[in-house]
C-alpha cells in the first residue's frame, strides 16, 4: 500500500512539474512524457550548480586561509569554540569578581509536643 502512495505522489509531483501531461482526444486517453522538458530542466539545474560551485570556489579563492598558530590559545587562556568565540568587533565582557554574602545562621525552633486526644 506504501508503495501505492509513493508512485501516486511522484506521479503527481511530475505532473506538477510538468514533465508528465495527460490528453483525451475522442475515445482515446494518453500519458505523455515531456522528455524535452525534462532534458531542459535538468540542464538548467546543471547550469546553476556549476556556476554556485564557481562562485563559491571564487569566494575561498579570495579569502586568506586561517593560520593554525592564529588559533591556538595562550596556557592561561580558556579554549574558545565557534560557539562561544567572541566576534572581532565585540568586546569581550570582563566577569563580576565574587563577593560573598554574609552567612546568617537561623535560630532553631522548639518541637512543638504531640498532639493528643
Amino acid at each position: 500500500m506504501r508503495v501505492i502512495i509513493l508512485l501516486a505522489f511522484v506521479l503527481l509531483l511530475l505532473a506538477v512539474a510538468g514533465w508528465i501531461t495527460f490528453s483525451r482526444t475522442g475515445t482515446r486517453t494518453s500519458i505523455n512524457l515531456e522528455t524535452s522538458q525534462i532534458k531542459h530542466d535538468a540542464h538548467e539545474m546543471i547550469d546553476s550548480g556549476k556556476s554556485a560551485l564557481q562562485q563559491g570556489s571564487e569566494r575561498t579563492a579570495s579569502e586568506p586561509s586561517p593560520r593554525i598558530e592564529d588559533n591556538v590559545p595562550a596556557p592561561n587562556e580558556p579554549i574558545r569554540t565557534s560557539r562561544t568565540a567572541p566576534r572581532p568587533y565585540e568586546q569581550v565582557p570582563q566577569p563580576a569578581p565574587i563577593q560573598s554574602a554574609p552567612v546568617q545562621t537561623v535560630p532553631p525552633q522548639p518541637a512543638t509536643p504531640p498532639l493528643t486526644r
